[in-house]
């Protein structure tokens, strides 16, 4: 089950300003699919500061940040 999913948002940069903002995810992961500009540490940090207890699978991160700069 996904808590949280992003998927096909071609200017998609930058999830969160984690010192402004708090999410807690208590159950599910997160699922990010086609996000071209959205770079991987920003879904890693995502996935840390959320508190997901789930260890990403496979597919949870398919397609992101092939023309992230």
């Amino acid at each position: 089950m996904y808590a949280f999913s992003a998927i096909n948002n071609q200017n998609l940069q930058f999830l969160w300003d984690w010192s402004q903002h708090n999410l807690t995810i208590r159950a599910g992961r997160l699922f990010f699919q086609l996000n071209p500009k959205l770079c991987m540490l920003e879904i890693h940090k995502m996935w840390e500061r959320t508190g997901v207890a789930e260890k990403p699978k496979e597919g949870d991160f398919r397609n992101n940040g092939e023309r992230a700069s």
